[in-house]
């Protein structure tokens, strides 16, 4: 049961801040089809634990906890270049600083591509 209420209501606890006050680039993506990563140049800055700037323009995200022992978490970021999209990862990835090919999907068509980001600060 506490599972679901975690799931459901988000992260509560030591990974609920953990993008907060950070600042990633998106800097590489594969479409369906192709083999190589394109390049990318965006920011993401991540000032709280719900809000968000992509390129400058103020968005929301969520993180969900899938995982009893919070090794996994969803990412759901609203509006990028790609609409709002979200992928399963590693926190032990983000407290790295590396995001490197994970699966971001859209919920509305389930398009999917795979995206790189870094930490920058």
């Amino acid at each position: 049961m506490s599972l679901l209420f975690l799931v459901s209501c988000g992260i509560e606890g030591t990974n609920a801040n953990l993008l907060a006050d950070t600042s990633w680039e998106l800097y590489g993506y594969k479409d369906e089809g192709i083999t190589t990563v394109l390049p990318l140049a965006d920011t993401l800055v991540f000032g709280t634990k719900s809000a968000y700037t992509f390129n400058g323009s103020q968005h929301t995200y969520q993180l969900l906890e899938l995982s009893t022992g919070n090794e996994t978490i969803r990412l759901s970021l609203n509006d990028t270049r790609f609409g709002s999209i979200s992928g399963i990862v590693a926190v032990e990835s983000i407290k790295q600083g590396g995001i490197l090919g994970e699966t971001f999907s859209r919920a509305v068509d389930e398009k999917a591509w795979q995206l790189w980001f870094r930490k920058i600060d």
